[in-house]
């Protein structure tokens, strides 16, 4: 198959756009020659600024609205990208907007999924790739996200606190509390971790989430560093790319760091692991998966507290992240 001219398409958000990067890096891996573009609603291109020129050519945004000036917004669009007489259209978003919007286009090829289907992002996007020969590796290759200067940046802020210490990231994100942990709970997984391990954390977050590490870096002066509503999205992903451990909440710091192919631990609430969970063997996750309302995909939950994240016991998070840190500290002093 021939592919000259291919546009994927993944609107938002970040971490939907984050599990589709390995997919598209086996693409450009298996059809380098093809001129390839991305769309992306612009609020969310900033994440793949660095990736221009290895896993795409151009970057395509465009503002999503609602109502009339949306509408017009969309048919402009659909009209310039019907100029660009692409070969091939993958859907990546998969969504009324979208598929109207690729099947006005007029491309030979068009391959999308079927959202609703109870497997991996990643997976969704490696099923509109079988038709062009490209299957999925055991083990999806990393996409280094971040530019040279926001790596010095991450450099120099672990240097400049950690010392000897194992760097640690948390994400402490989560757009709906039915995916936030409890800050006791990462309380009690950070002390059980600093018994044994000399650890120094770091704290991920936006500002709405200030309050939750403000907490946690007061309580452990000099182990601690809240960023929260501090970085750039690719200053968190350089800062992730250099911590020995990843542990988040279902947020964009989680797959920030299994995309990057570092270690992950994902805690999962509302949402579905199997679905959007991190990948690889470096990766694991815990949900509350023993409860029939599990997963709700909802922001609000029937009980007083989301009982999916009560049973993420800290000591068996802890546990996993000790035996990853252990594991790479033995490897490093062989």
């Amino acid at each position: 198959m021939k592919l000259g001219k291919v546009l994927f398409v993944r609107f938002s958000a970040y971490g939907d756009i984050l599990m589709c990067l390995p997919a598209l890096a086996s693409f450009r891996k298996a059809f380098p020659e093809s001129e390839v573009d991305f769309l992306v609603v612009t609020k969310y291109a900033d994440v793949l600024g660095a990736l221009r020129g290895r896993l795409f050519h151009r970057l395509i945004t465009y503002e999503r609205r609602a109502g009339i000036p949306g509408l017009a917004e969309t048919l402009g669009l659909a009209a310039y990208l019907s100029a660009q007489r692409y070969d091939a259209v993958f859907d990546w978003q998969a969504n009324p907007r979208s598929r109207v919007l690729t099947a006005a286009l007029g491309a030979r090829r068009r391959f999308t999924f079927n959202r609703w289907m109870r497997i991996h992002q990643l997976e969704k996007c490696y099923l509109t790739l079988r038709e062009a020969g490209i299957s999925q590796p055991k083990e999806p290759a990393p996409a280094m996200l971040a530019s040279t200067s926001e790596d010095s940046w991450a450099g120099e802020v672990i240097s400049s606190v950690a010392g000897d210490s194992l760097p640690v990231a948390l994400g402490m994100g989560g757009i709906w509390p039915t995916k936030v942990w409890p800050v006791q709970r990462f309380q009690k997984m950070m002390e059980i971790i600093l018994e044994q391990v000399p650890v120094h954390f770091f704290l991920i977050g936006d500002a709405h989430d200030s309050e939750r590490t403000a907490k946690l870096a007061a309580d452990f002066p000099g182990q601690a560093t809240d960023l929260a509503g501090k970085t750039t999205i690719l200053q968190a992903a350089a800062l992730v790319a250099r911590c020995n451990l990843i542990v988040s909440n279902d947020t964009s710091t989680v797959h920030l760091a299994w995309v990057q192919g570092r270690p992950t631990i994902g805690i999962y609430g509302a949402t579905d692991p199997l679905r959007t969970g991190p990948l690889g063997s470096h990766s694991s996750a815990f949900s509350g998966t023993r409860l029939p309302c599990h997963p709700c995909f909802s922001g609000r939950c029937l009980f007083e507290k989301p009982r999916c994240l009560e049973m993420v016991e800290p000591e068996e998070v802890a546990a996993k992240a000790l035996a990853v840190l252990t594991q790479q500290r033995a490897a490093s002093s062989s």
